[in-house]
């Protein structure tokens, strides 16, 4: 008789673990990751991010000094505050990969991690500013996702600028690249909602660029070249300025 009511006891306590665990589950697989939130403004050694510390959270403005680089590791993410803005006067390295892309977007972009601190879970076009390449900077990016920026990447300089396996979306522009851009290679580029200008002197090479929704606006005398890729609709507009 003991034995029976103790087999009972026992199946009626694994019972009650198991729907623990059950009602548990899902509050476990929604719990957002830890993220790194940057406190310093400036970047003055060579640094890299790396999926230990992803993601990691930007405000305001934050600069890559001049002859330091940035490294952001394969399967990093980084969420971006409201209005913020990462500008590079040195290097910046996104080191992406084929199943592990460098993913760089809002705050409110719930689907990168899960939920962070401040986020509204609804990001949009315009969430934060941009990645600006100074006159001193330079940018080596592969296999790096971008969305929700008002510009995604802002190139104003003659160093060399390297773009491969890169998708941009739901953002104002995917690239505005000013005068002063003339080593600026592209190859296999997605655009979906996001819009490319190329303006003063600019040369850029674009191999495989994929636009979606997306329109190339060319002032200027800059002098663009494009080989290969799909175009959405009409998608070449020269500005009227």
């Amino acid at each position: 008789m003991h034995g029976f009511l103790n087999l009972k006891i026992g199946l009626l306590a694994t019972i009650i673990l198991c729907i623990g665990l059950f009602v548990l589950a899902p509050a476990v697989l929604m719990a957002a990751c830890d993220t790194t939130v940057l406190s310093s403004p400036t970047i003055s050694v060579d640094t890299t991010w790396t999926t230990a510390g992803s993601p990691y959270l930007v405000n305001g403005t934050m600069t890559i000094s001049s002859g330091v680089t940035l490294t952001i590791d394969a399967g990093v993410i980084v969420k971006f505050q409201t209005n913020a803005v990462l500008n590079v006067d040195g290097g910046l390295r996104t080191a992406g990969a084929s199943g592990s892309p460098v993913i760089l977007t809002s705050i409110n972009d719930d689907t990168a991690c899960g939920a962070s601190p401040g986020s509204n879970g609804s990001p949009a076009s315009d969430d934060w500013d941009r990645i600006s390449i100074s006159s001193t900077g330079n940018l080596d990016a592969s296999w790096t996702e971008t969305r929700y920026a008002q510009t995604a990447f802002a190139l104003n300089t003659p160093g060399a600028v390297t773009m491969s396996d890169c998708t941009i979306m739901s953002s104002g522009l995917a690239m505005e690249i000013d005068s002063g851009s003339q080593a600026v290679t592209v190859t296999r580029l997605s655009s979906t909602d996001a819009s490319i200008e190329i303006k003063g002197t600019s040369e850029p090479s674009f191999t495989d660029l994929n636009l979606l929704r997306s329109q190339v606006y060319i002032a200027g005398n800059s002098a663009p070249a494009f080989s290969g890729g799909t175009w959405d609709g009409d998608t070449t507009i020269p500005d009227a300025g």
